[in-house]
């Protein structure tokens, strides 16, 4: 019986290392992850196994929800103010305007991984008066990094692969096949979401020094900020606190606070705020600078946002 079981493991181990080479070769090998829009209404879904391309890796979405299924890797993962220690089968769970990266310990391994990318009113739309299929990602309530189960992982990996594969399919009915699978992926991310107390636990990576350097740019970042006023307030040298920020979470103090900085500063276009207020409110005391800035972070000035 025991020689059975292995042999079917063996199978399955196979098989399923087939299909994952064959939803590789079909996907697009260098999709560039960290767009802030989808070009799909409603989802995308992928499956990578390549690092990043781009050298800054801080991004975050705009009107859309990420789901982050970790297969293998040697990293760890920034989400918002927490980063964590990624082993196969940890979800992330990341809202719109939330900046998040990966911080690679070693770039040498294969960094398998998958991503489903839903537009905030289509999965409200999919929800019912008695199940919020958006409760995942209230960081209010649960934390964006839990660890699904051997079970949970293997319902959801199906389905993403099914759901991947229609990507080249345009037959009828396709569209409401693609809505039962994403149906049943949020059904089973929010019920592990609820469990995810009686389960194993994310570890997380704290740094108290690094925490209070964010929680500083995120109380300040409508100030002018600089390596020297950051390391004064924290009484360490500029050298110090370069060097601590870059080798916790991968990325420099500068790039940091630009992104950090462009962000907020689309939030408040949108609201209707007259872009000459918003760079003072986003901590840029030359208009020409702040122009300069959003037109390297968006391509275009902040009067071509859409609101």
């Amino acid at each position: 019986m025991m020689i059975c079981n292995v042999i079917e493991c063996v199978i399955q181990l196979v098989c399923n290392l087939c299909e994952w080479r064959r939803v590789i070769l079909a996907a697009k090998p260098r999709e560039n992850l960290t767009r802030r829009t989808m070009r799909h209404p409603h989802y995308e879904a992928f499956f990578f196994d390549h690092h990043y391309d781009s050298s800054v890796r801080v991004h975050y979405h705009d009107r859309f929800y990420e789901l982050y299924f970790f297969l293998s890797g040697d990293v760890v993962y920034q989400v918002g103010d927490e980063q964590y220690s990624m082993t196969p089968g940890t979800l992330l769970l990341i809202a719109p305007h939330v900046l998040h990266w990966p911080v690679f310990v070693r770039e040498d391994t294969p960094y398998l991984r998958m991503f489903l990318w839903l537009d905030q009113a289509y999965v409200a739309g999919l929800s019912s008066a008695d199940t919020d299929l958006e409760a995942c990602f209230d960081a209010r309530v649960f934390r964006p990094g839990i660890r699904l189960s051997a079970d949970t992982l293997q319902a959801c990996r199906g389905l993403m692969l099914r759901l991947l594969a229609l990507k080249e399919q345009s037959r009828y009915g396709t569209d409401l096949y693609a809505k039962s699978l994403i149906i049943q992926i949020m059904l089973h991310v929010n019920l592990a979401c609820r469990q995810q107390e009686l389960g194993e636990s994310v570890a997380v990576r704290r740094s108290d020094f690094v925490s209070g350097v964010l929680d500083y740019i995120h109380e300040n970042i409508d100030r002018p900020m600089s390596l020297d006023t950051i390391a004064g307030a924290f009484f360490v040298s500029k050298g110090a606190l370069a060097r601590r920020f870059a080798d916790q979470l991968g990325v420099t103090v500068y790039q940091y606070i630009v992104k950090r900085r462009m962000m907020v500063a689309q939030k408040l276009l949108r609201e209707g705020m007259p872009a000459t207020r918003v760079s003072l409110a986003v901590g840029y005391t030359d208009y020409s600078a702040f122009y300069k800035a959003f037109c390297k972070e968006f391509g275009s000035g902040p009067a071509a946002l859409d609101r």
